[in-house]
């Protein structure tokens, strides 16, 4: 299956397309995505914003489909599903 993944504030400046199509399996889940985003995506990220032994983002990453968090690692995906990242910025 496919879901479009959207970019926004930091991340953006890696995806200037703003928008890219990831396949995972038919009936993946969110850690899915991330190891996708592991095998496909990692070289293009900085050590700071990727983690390349957890397979994971770095720091506060609000993901958002559907107007709502996505927070659990199991949670189904479907094919189609707009998946937005988000880099959170924090401090004064």
């Amino acid at each position: 299956m496919e879901v479009i993944l959207e970019f926004d504030n930091v991340l953006k400046q890696y995806y200037p397309q703003k928008k890219l199509s990831m396949k995972i399996k038919d009936d993946g889940i969110l850690l899915d995505l991330f190891q996708s985003i592991g095998r496909l995506e990692a070289p293009n990220l900085p050590e700071s914003i990727w983690n390349y032994h957890e397979a994971r983002f770095r720091g506060p990453v609000l993901i958002t489909s559907g107007g709502r968090v996505l927070r659990d690692k199991n949670e189904k995906l479907f094919n189609g599903q707009q998946i937005q990242l988000r880099r959170c910025i924090v401090g004064g």
